[in-house]
């Protein structure tokens, strides 16, 4: 699951079931231009999906045929293998998209058009509410690895150069889960903002 085709065909595959060349077709109009894996990468990403329980196959009752294209007899065309997500992917692709967002900001473009898959369904808030949740569990696991702060004053100069760097280093990654925190209090606020509003319950201005 290093491969980021991997994680978009589950976030396709999320948005609604599919099969694999739709997968491709969907893949190819949404994330053009960041990816274009061919179409062999899609099947072998499915594998990969299924043989880590984040997807599994549609009952074959739910199943869609393959149209008639007049090519073959009725009798040899078979119904298409579609995917849906199970509950383990749905969460697995939330926290990586977290994970992702903290750690690569490289990948902000492709991010952002994966973010939108996950947040396309019935409860848009909602999934966005979990991805928040799981972007903070990222932080706070990182925050519990790093190492506690020097317990100087903050004027005494390092010692020598390998303590500068450390503590260099760890202020910068302390500023960024700082940041970090600061982002995610401001996406509650506006999750919360916005669900006041839909559900009619904005507060009015206090009478001067």
């Amino acid at each position: 699951m290093r491969s980021a085709v991997n994680w978009a065909v589950l976030g396709l595959v999320i948005e609604r079931p599919s099969y694999g060349y739709e997968l491709f077709q969907r893949l190819e109009r949404r994330y053009g231009g960041v990816l274009d894996p061919p179409i062999s990468q899609i099947y072998a990403a499915l594998n990969a999906l299924e043989r880590a329980a984040l997807i599994e196959p549609l009952p074959e009752e739910a199943r869609i045929s393959e149209p008639d294209d007049g090519l073959r007899p009725a009798a040899k065309r078979q119904p298409k293998v579609h995917y849906r997500a199970t509950a383990s992917g749905a969460r697995a692709f939330r926290e990586w998209v977290a994970e992702q967002m903290r750690e690569d900001p490289r990948h902000v473009e492709l991010l952002q058009r994966i973010a939108g898959t996950a947040a396309a369904g019935v409860d848009r808030t909602g999934t966005m509410r979990a991805l928040v949740d799981a972007y903070e569990r990222a932080c706070v696991e990182e925050a519990s690895r790093l190492p506690l702060p020097p317990t100087r004053d903050g004027v005494t100069p390092a010692a020598a150069a390998g303590e500068l760097v450390e503590r260099l280093v760890l202020a910068a990654r302390r500023g960024l889960l700082d940041a970090h925190f600061a982002w995610i209090t401001y996406a509650r606020k506006e999750i919360e903002a916005f669900e006041r509003t839909r559900s009619g319950t904005v507060d009015e201005p206090a009478d001067a």
